[in-house]
C-alpha cells in the first residue's frame, strides 16, 4: 500500500511540506503491487483533473476581488542528494559555502555548536537561489 502526494511548489520550502500543505490525492491499495494499467485507471481522474487546470482553469483566489486564471505543472522527482542538487540547479552537496539550498549553513560548521544554533538560523531566499542556478550555467568551466 502506498500513496500518491501533491504539494504546491510557489509555497516557501519551509512550509511547502508541512502537514496541512500536503495533499493526499490517491491511496494505492496493497498489499500486491498494481500492474501499470491498474496504476494508470486509479491516476486518470487526477491526470483528466490536472490537464483542465494546466489548460488554464479560473478560480477565486485571496486577496483578488475577481476570478483569476491558474495554471499548473508537473515536476516528479526521485534521487539521491547529489542529482537532487543537479537537477535543481544548485551547488554539490560538498561545497564550502552552498552546503544546503535550504539554508545557509557552510561546509565548516556544519560538524560544531554554529551548525546547530537555531536560534540563528537563517533560510537561504528563492530568489537567490534561482539567481545562483542562472549564474553557474554562464560561468564557464575549468576545463574550458
Amino acid at each position: 500500500m502506498g500513496g500518491v502526494y501533491v504539494t504546491f511548489n510557489n509555497l516557501h520550502r519551509g512550509v511547502r511540506f508541512l502537514q496541512h500543505n500536503v495533499i493526499l490525492i490517491m491511496t494505492i491499495p496493497g498489499p500486491h503491487e498494481l500492474s501499470l494499467e491498474q496504476l494508470n485507471h486509479c491516476l486518470e481522474p487526477f491526470v483528466n483533473d490536472f490537464i483542465t487546470v494546466y489548460q488554464g482553469m479560473r478560480m477565486c483566489l485571496a486577496s483578488y476581488s475577481e476570478l483569476q486564471v491558474v495554471n499548473n505543472g508537473l515536476v516528479m522527482q526521485v534521487s539521491d542528494i547529489s542529482a537532487s542538487h543537479k537537477v535543481n540547479g544548485v551547488a554539490a552537496h560538498s561545497h564550502k559555502d552552498h552546503l544546503y539550498d535550504v539554508c545557509k549553513i557552510s561546509l565548516k560548521n556544519i560538524n560544531t555548536e554554529k551548525g546547530y544554533d537555531t536560534m540563528n538560523f537563517k533560510l537561504r531566499e528563492d530568489f537567490q537561489q534561482l539567481w545562483h542556478s542562472f549564474d553557474s550555467k554562464n560561468t564557464p568551466s575549468a576545463a574550458a
